[in-house]
């Protein structure tokens, strides 16, 4: 369950991060580019997530 809370954490910073680099006006229009666009941050946010807590539990649990 702490992993998942932690995935999620880290891909909610890694959104934050991205959406104060790109100008929000390219987030909300409304056209397939736009939507594709949100989408691929939200699939890319989790992958970071989830790779980030990977390599937390990995340290913490190396032999």
């Amino acid at each position: 369950m702490v992993k998942y809370v932690g995935m999620f954490a880290v891909a909610r910073l890694t959104a934050g991060v991205v959406l104060a680099i790109v100008p929000k006006s390219y987030f909300h229009r409304p056209t397939v580019l736009s939507t594709f666009a949100e989408l691929a941050l939200v699939v890319a946010s989790l992958y970071v997530g989830l790779v980030a807590v990977n390599r937390v539990e990995a340290a913490v649990f190396e032999d």
